[in-house]
């Protein structure tokens, strides 16, 4: 029966391409997920530079707004737009599922006493507001830095 059968080889050959075409498939897809998880770090490094940036100029334009000798309109100014920075940082970071930063460890919430304070309506000095705000800044950037160091999505 010449033609009606594969030869063994044939067989095992053809195994054999299926599955290193399975294994070079898994590798691949492996591969693109670990870049995937990569690159969602380093986004969330970016973000974390620009959060604590957008923090220290806050504190500073805040500061400046009720206590500077200059023109005070520019601080106040700048102190709005800073505000208004951090709260779009903050409603659309890596996963929809995530809980808002902000809201978590109540950074806003201080963020508004900041605001009262430029307006002299707080009883809260500087010093307490600048202090909760950077303590809850500082838990806000660890919960990402936690995410980096365990590649999480």
């Amino acid at each position: 029966m010449v033609g009606s059968t594969f030869p063994l080889w044939e067989i095992v050959l053809g195994a054999s391409n299926f599955t290193l075409a399975a294994v070079v498939a898994w590798s691949t897809w492996r591969n693109a997920k670990k870049d995937r998880k990569v690159h969602v770090a380093d986004k969330r490094m970016e973000w974390i530079t620009e959060f604590r940036n957008a923090v220290s100029e806050l504190l500073s334009a805040a500061f400046l707004a009720r206590n500077g000798r200059e023109e005070l309109e520019p601080h106040i100014e700048k102190f709005f737009v800073l505000k208004a920075k951090l709260e779009m940082m903050d409603t659309k970071r890596f996963d929809e599922k995530q809980e808002r930063l902000l809201q978590n460890p109540g950074l806003e919430f201080y963020i508004g006493d900041l605001e009262a304070y430029i307006k002299s309506e707080s009883i809260n000095t500087y010093d307490e507001i600048r202090t909760q705000i950077i303590n809850r800044s500082c838990k806000a950037i660890e919960t990402e830095w936690q995410k980096i160091r365990n590649l999480e999505d």
